[in-house]
């Protein structure tokens, strides 16, 4: 009698926190686009969103200026220094999630 055994193992895919989030207030809105630095920050996923909304933001406000920033990785946040430099760099910022 021949008796097999199979192990089935069941992995849980929910991270950890490893502190709360610190609440913040929200910035300011920007009075006008217009003659702005607007970045946009895709995660990584397929796009078929980000692109379309830089190239629309250049056509529809006078001086706009346009940084993209793709995130190495979806999985994780992006990096601080790019975080840094995208603060350093831009007045407002689209961050597209899964677009």
């Amino acid at each position: 009698m021949v008796v097999t055994t199979k192990k089935l193992v069941v992995l849980e895919p929910v991270g950890e926190v490893k502190a709360p989030a610190k609440e913040q207030a929200l910035s300011p809105r920007l009075e006008a686009l217009e003659g702005k630095v607007i970045g946009i920050l895709d995660d990584g996923f397929p796009d078929r969103l980000l692109r379309p909304l830089e190239q629309l933001l250049r056509e529809r406000f006078e001086g706009v200026q346009t940084l993209f920033w793709v995130k190495p990785s979806l999985s994780t946040p992006a990096p601080s220094a790019m975080l840094d430099e995208i603060a350093q760099k831009c007045d407002a910022v689209v961050v597209g999630l899964c677009a």
